[in-house]
């Protein structure tokens, strides 16, 4: 059966989502965050996608981005999805897969859809139960959203 395409639209926000495949961890230290945050900065830069919101979780990633184009959002995660993984396997001494096969993206069309999607990222490290305050998760958009600087 074939996969459906992706909706994405040039000048509107989209909600990505990208697993570890097997949903095993992704980053594992701070340096890992903060490499993975280098890497989705600069192919963000590259492709001209605005990032609005992150959320970076221990085994998946939450991102809101808009892109110029059509064209650029499936190259920025290809970018930074392979960049960092080329990164993870050679710190880890590992070969193969980091990311499951597909990254999931919803196009979000109007204000309300927005404002839902950016709580929910903001939120996320909360409804995991890692904390009670999104804006003690120094890996989200949380506290940038408030004005605040990261902890």
């Amino acid at each position: 059966m074939a996969r459906a395409p992706r909706r994405i639209a040039r000048d509107l926000p989209h909600h990505i989502v990208h697993r570890g495949n097997n949903r095993r961890r992704i980053v594992s230290y701070a340096s890992d965050f903060w490499r993975l945050l280098d890497v989705i900065a600069e192919a963000a830069l590259t492709f001209g996608c605005q990032l609005h919101a992150f959320a970076l979780m221990s085994n998946h990633l939450h991102l809101l981005a808009t892109p110029p184009e059509e064209a650029a959002l499936p190259r920025f995660v290809k970018r930074f999805a392979q960049r960092y993984a080329v990164y993870r396997n050679r710190r880890r001494g590992g070969t193969g897969k980091l990311w499951e096969q597909r990254y999931r993206c919803f196009l979000l069309d109007d204000d309300e859809a927005l404002a839902v999607a950016t709580g929910y990222i903001d939120l996320n490290p909360v409804r995991a139960g890692m904390l009670r305050d999104p804006f003690d998760y120094r890996w989200s958009s949380a506290r940038l959203h408030l004005g605040q600087s990261a902890p």
